[in-house]
């Protein structure tokens, strides 16, 4: 039997301030190291040359690529919905940094990069990635041009197909989601339904990105799904004094993967950056308590339903409430036909444009709205 090949996968990564703030723990550095493989989130594009910032819009700083690169990380997912926020140009100097930097990317690029099986040999194994985002196009979702770019769409219907094929290629397949809802502690059941399809299409292991903390797992037909990582290391503002206030924001899960021809072997460890300047390994009971707590309301059927029904209370009249004003406000420039047109369009598939203001996150956030809907007509 070969040696294992071993896998290091965290969550989202943004740094607008330069990377010189961030000091990393020898600890946590000899951890990715160990691995042959190191991958994170790559949640937002480098900004391009003579580019002014936008309003709404995040990047990187020019220094991330070679940052992360330093730290170990050879492998990096750009399927998400912030990728193309400087549009096309933005995604081209990102990509030439990544590339001089020696770092492989997966999931964005024209129809054929975005949806194409990364494949990383490791002693004699065939390790293959794929990553599919909800925010699949800066304009219109999954409709994309010959010379279009875009990240790889996660509801289109050949995604099933693609995990099937690609896993008759590989030894061992990873899947890598981003999608969800933010800043909540468990999945909805439409992506625990959705992550369970990419198992039963060949998938080995799920692991999700997108929610900015880190949720729960489960073991699928012997498969594990890791709903969300959690941010590995996330500061879109321009200072790195600024404080997030949202619960877990600096709290992350990474893992590490032990895979043989015929087995998977993993381990989690808790990461924490501090201040916007450390990242560590945080061995803390509070953090273990936490991860425990989160794996008890994925698992547990009563649980997980008492939860489920406070987020759609708390989280679907939040962001009814936001998509009725973003409405309201457009109504009033461009009449009331606009409303009708659009939201009955937003709210049957999902609307997502980046070019706008804000916008409808796409079918997850379509379904909580719609749940929460489907609440209030159950009270009456």
């Amino acid at each position: 039997m070969s040696n294992p090949a071993r896998i290091f996968i965290c969550g989202d990564f943004c740094s607008t301030p330069s990377t010189e703030y961030i000091q990393v723990s020898e600890k946590l550095s000899t951890l990715i190291q160990s691995c042959d493989i190191r991958v994170c989130n790559l949640e937002s594009p480098v900004l391009p040359n003579k580019k002014k910032p936008v309003a709404g819009r995040i990047y990187q700083s020019e220094n991330v690529p070679e940052f992360l690169s330093k730290l170990g990380f050879n492998l990096v997912t750009i399927a998400n919905n912030h990728t193309f926020d400087y549009g096309e140009e933005g995604y081209a100097h990102t990509v030439s940094l990544l590339r001089n930097n020696r770092i492989e990317y997966l999931g964005a690029g024209n129809i054929e990069e975005a949806y194409r099986l990364k494949t990383i040999e490791i002693n004699r194994l065939k390790i293959g990635f794929l990553a599919f985002s909800f925010a699949g196009r800066t304009e219109k979702i999954d409709e994309w041009k010959e010379a279009g770019k875009g990240s790889a769409y996660i509801n289109s219907l050949k995604v099933p197909h693609i995990i099937e094929d690609a896993k008759k290629k590989v030894d061992f397949l990873v899947v890598l989601p981003h999608d969800g809802i933010e800043y909540i502690d468990i999945p909805l059941p439409e992506t625990i339904l959705r992550y369970r399809d990419f198992i039963d299409s060949g998938a080995d292991i799920v692991v999700g990105a997108h929610p900015h903390c880190p949720q729960g797992w489960e073991i699928y037909r012997n498969k594990p799904i890791f709903y969300s990582l959690g941010n590995f290391f996330f500061n879109s503002k321009t200072t790195p004094d600024f404080v997030a206030k949202r619960p877990y924001w600096y709290n992350g899960l990474a893992l590490i993967l032990s895979v043989n021809e015929n087995s998977l072997e993993y381990e989690y460890i808790n990461t924490i950056n501090i201040r916007n300047r450390q990242l560590d390994v945080d061995n803390t009971l509070e953090s273990q308590e936490h991860t425990r707590i989160l794996n008890d309301l994925l698992n547990d059927k009563t649980k997980y339903e008492s939860e489920l029904k406070k987020i759609v209370e708390r989280d679907g009249f939040l962001r009814l409430k936001n998509l009725a004003a973003y409405y309201r406000s457009m109504t009033f420039t461009f009449g009331a036909k606009f409303l009708v047109a659009n939201l009955v369009r937003s709210l049957r598939r999902g609307f997502y444009n980046i070019e706008q203001s804000t916008y409808l996150y796409g079918d997850t956030e379509r379904n909580l709205i719609l749940r929460y809907l489907n609440s209030l007509k159950d009270k009456n």
